[in-house]
């Protein structure tokens, strides 16, 4: 199941893990390759992206937590907010 069939079917209350690192670093590499490929696809800035579109509705909320030991960066949670 893909990130965006899980957020459409996740329950008020239940939490997601959509990313693990550190995803404005992440996007930026991504941004600076594209750039250098003279492409535009951006999966973790699109994945990013629809889940900020899904706070902004209202639909979810947006959080974060630092990774477990030994994992650099963050786990980026979408906890959802209708039933």
């Amino acid at each position: 199941m893909d990130y965006i069939e899980r957020a459409e079917n996740i329950k008020a209350g239940e939490i997601m893990v959509y990313f693990t690192g550190e995803l404005a670093r992440a996007r930026d590499a991504e941004a600076l390759e594209n750039f250098k490929m003279g492409t535009v696809e951006a999966p973790i800035g699109q994945m990013a992206n629809y889940f900020w579109s899904l706070h902004e509705e209202k639909r979810g909320h947006l959080m974060q937590r630092r990774a477990a030991d030994g994992v650099r960066g963050f786990e980026y949670l979408y906890v959802g907010a209708r039933g």
